[in-house]
């Protein structure tokens, strides 16, 4: 069910996906809130972005508070993602501890993708994964592409775009699309991604994304939006997406969800 997926090591910066599905167990079992969308992935800072799963509570209150940690630097200043990961990771496990009961139990994990704020030839890109209860950061392997979340749909993404990024495959891959193009390699992600999603469609997993880059001094975002020109094709239109607590609980209490039991 759902996914938010980091991918570094890449000359040209890093990249973050993510679908806006969310919803609640029931019986065991996931139950998806088809009517209810919401954004996973956020700017921190100008070289950064996150992006969580698990309770939704939590998630926004670890973007908020990484915004928050991170805070304005000054026009040309950046925090390294190396330096949030050391010390970031504390502040989530104490307030993950401090947590209700029914929260904890939804768990949480964050990914941080971010770019080197010197100023190489390259734009060099690394991540972490922080995971409940500890939330001790994973460095994300160099050209791996690794996420977070659980079920098929996880497994399904990342392997759709394994065989993009596999080394021997570069020039025929994912730099081949940067090229002349200035969100190309976010396309071709999305490409990717689009079509493991249509090929295995799953109601856990929305077939609306979003896919971002992070590279020095800029971070970009793109979704899977599409629209039909053709007679007889289907549009793609990207719903009304929460990006906020607040935006999440009017979003399902209009729908007849509890916000609380929301995980992405």
């Amino acid at each position: 069910m759902t996914f938010v997926v980091g991918l570094t090591g890449l000359p040209n910066g890093g990249y973050a996906a993510n679908d806006i599905r969310v919803g609640s167990f029931a019986r065991g079992e996931f139950q998806p809130w088809l009517e209810v969308g919401v954004q996973k992935v956020y700017p921190i800072g100008p070289y950064v972005v996150a992006g969580f799963a698990g309770s939704v509570e939590l998630g926004f209150w670890a973007i908020s508070d990484l915004d928050h940690y991170v805070g304005d630097p000054p026009e040309g200043f950046a925090v390294y993602p190396s330096v949030i990961a050391r010390w970031w990771w504390r502040r989530a496990r104490r307030a993950f501890s401090l947590a209700p009961d029914h929260l904890r139990e939804l768990g949480l994990s964050v990914v941080l993708v971010g770019a080197s704020p010197e100023a190489t030839p390259l734009a060099v890109s690394h991540g972490f994964i922080f995971r409940s209860p500890t939330f001790e950061p994973e460095r994300l392997a160099f050209m791996t592409p690794t996420g977070i979340g659980s079920g098929t749909g996880l497994t399904q993404v990342t392997e759709s775009l394994a065989e993009l990024v596999a080394p021997e495959n570069l020039n025929d891959g994912l730099l081949r699309f940067e090229v002349g193009l200035p969100l190309g390699g976010a396309d071709a992600l999305g490409f990717a991604l689009g079509a493991a999603l249509t090929d295995d469609p799953s109601d856990h997993v929305s077939a609306e994304f979003q896919v971002w880059r992070v590279r020095r001094g800029e971070i970009a975002g793109n979704t899977n939006e599409v629209t039909a020109l053709s007679p007889g094709a289907t549009s793609r239109v990207m719903p009304p997406l929460a990006t906020s607590w607040a935006a999440f609980r009017d979003m399902t209490a209009s729908a007849g969800h509890d916000a609380s039991a929301a995980i992405a």
